[in-house]
C-alpha cells in the first residue's frame, strides 16, 4: 500500500489535456493527408484501420507522455502503482479536455444545420449533439484513463524488470491503440457493440494490476 502522488496525478491530468493534446493536433498539421483521412474513409475496413492506426496509435501516444517522464525523473526509484495511476490520469486529462471541444463542435454543428433545414435541422441537430456528450461523458471518460493505464502496464512491467522495455512498449501500444480503434469502428457501425470493449478493456485493466502485484510480490520475495 502506498500514497497516492496527488500533486503528480493532476498534473498530469492538466498536462495532457492542455499541453499533450496541443501537441498532437499539430502532429496532425504534418501527417499525409490520406492517412489523416482514414477514419473518415467510405469503406467500412479502412474505417477501422484508420480507428486503429490513426486515432487509436497517435492518441495513445500522447497519453503516455506523462508516464515516461515519471520514470525518466524517478528512474530505479519510481513506485510502479504510481506510474499507472498517472497514467490513467492522464486518460482522464485527456478525455475531459477533449469532451469540451468536442461539445462545442457539436453545438456549432446544430447551428449548422438549423441554417440548412429548419426547425428539423435544429431538433436533428441537437439530438445528434446530446447523444455525442452522453457518450463520451459516460464512456469514454472512463475508456481513455483505462486504456493508458493498459499501455502504462506494459511500460511500467518493463522498466520495474528491466526486461524487453522496447517489445513490451509496443505490445502496450498495440493492445491499448487495437481496443480505442475498435471501441471508435463499432461505434461507427452499431453503438450498442462498443460497449463489449468498455467491458472487455475494464476486465483487462484489472487482470494486469491483478498480475503486477503478483510480480512485485514475487520480486519482493527473492529480494529478501
Amino acid at each position: 500500500k502506498s500514497n497516492a502522488p496527488w500533486h503528480y496525478l493532476i498534473l498530469s491530468l492538466f498536462t495532457t489535456g492542455i499541453v499533450s493534446i496541443q501537441l498532437l493536433l499539430l502532429v496532425y498539421g504534418f501527417l499525409p493527408d490520406f492517412y489523416n483521412g482514414l477514419t473518415g474513409h467510405d469503406h467500412i475496413m479502412v474505417r477501422l484501420l484508420g480507428s486503429i492506426l490513426h486515432t487509436g496509435i497517435t492518441e495513445e501516444l500522447c497519453k503516455i507522455l506523462p508516464v515516461l517522464f515519471y520514470f525518466y525523473k524517478f528512474k530505479q526509484n519510481a513506485n510502479p502503482k504510481h506510474a499507472i495511476l498517472i497514467g490513467i490520469f492522464s486518460g482522464l486529462g485527456f478525455a475531459a479536455f477533449e469532451n469540451l471541444d468536442y461539445t462545442e463542435r457539436v453545438a456549432q454543428n446544430s447551428v449548422a444545420m438549423g441554417y440548412r433545414a429548419g426547425e428539423s435541422g435544429v431538433m436533428i441537430g441537437a439530438l445528434a449533439a446530446q447523444v455525442n456528450v452522453m457518450l463520451r461523458a459516460l464512456s469514454l471518460v472512463f475508456l481513455h484513463a483505462v486504456w493508458t493505464g493498459i499501455f502504462s502496464y506494459f511500460v511500467t512491467v518493463g522498466v520495474t524488470f528491466k526486461s524487453r522495455l522496447i517489445a513490451l512498449f509496443v505490445v502496450g501500444l498495440t493492445v491499448s491503440s487495437v481496443m480505442h480503434g475498435f471501441y471508435n469502428w463499432f461505434h461507427s457501425v452499431q453503438g450498442t457493440l462498443s460497449a463489449l470493449v468498455c467491458a472487455f478493456a475494464f476486465m483487462l485493466l484489472y487482470s494486469y494490476l491483478t498480475k503486477l502485484d503478483q510480480m512485485l510480490l514475487s520480486k519482493k520475495e527473492i529480494s529478501e
